[in-house]
């Protein structure tokens, strides 16, 4: 099994998808997208390279629904430029935290 970090490591997006991309809420939502896949929960989203063909608050809400399901609120908005915050347990903690979460729920560490 990879480590967290290696995992962690292995979602930064390359030049080609940050260029599709603007904003950091949006580089969130679509790395949340990929990281999410590749833990196993099955969003109904295309490849990563076909979202920005997407309505974004339609992605928003799914990649909300999945953070949900594992316990994480994701406070998204198309409109802040600081980007996205996320929740667990009432208290603010980063993204990264977000996903070691999620490594631990999804792959059955406690």
């Amino acid at each position: 099994m990879m480590s967290e970090e290696k995992i962690l490591k292995s979602e930064e997006l390359n030049d080609e998808q940050l260029d599709e991309v603007a904003g950091g809420t949006m580089q969130q939502i679509y790395s949340d997208v990929e990281f999410l896949k590749k833990l196993g929960m099955d969003l109904d989203l295309p490849d990563v390279r076909q979202l920005r063909q997407l309505e974004i608050r339609h992605v928003g809400t799914v990649v909300q629904e999945a953070w949900k399901e594992i316990g994480i609120h994701c406070d998204y908005s198309p409109y802040r430029i600081v980007g996205n915050r996320y929740f667990l347990n009432g208290e603010e903690i980063t993204q990264d935290e977000a996903r070691i979460h999620a490594i631990k729920v999804l792959k059955g560490q406690k």
